[in-house]
């Protein structure tokens, strides 16, 4: 990530684990987009059948839409910089 320049893409169903692994993930990707890194993620969809038959599958209680939702927020709070 830190060698990127051009582009950054994520792509997983939830992507939670890179905020759990990455201090400060969201004040990097904005810095980078600020240089104009251009940085996508690829989620799943939290209401999505496919996500609920996971859930069902995996049977536990951090589920796969609060997974997702935790992204989702991460990314939101991440759009305008550190606070």
């Amino acid at each position: 990530m830190t060698k990127a320049h051009r582009e950054l893409e994520f792509a997983g169903y939830t992507n939670y684990f890179l905020w759990l692994e990455q201090a400060n993930l969201a004040g990097a990707l904005h810095r980078k987009a600020l240089g104009g890194c251009r940085v996508r993620f690829l989620i799943g969809d939290p209401s999505s059948p496919v996500t609920a038959a996971g859930e069902a599958e995996e049977g536990v209680p951090l589920t796969l839409s609060t997974r997702i939702a935790v992204t989702l927020s991460e990314l939101e709070e991440g759009r305008d910089g550190p606070a």
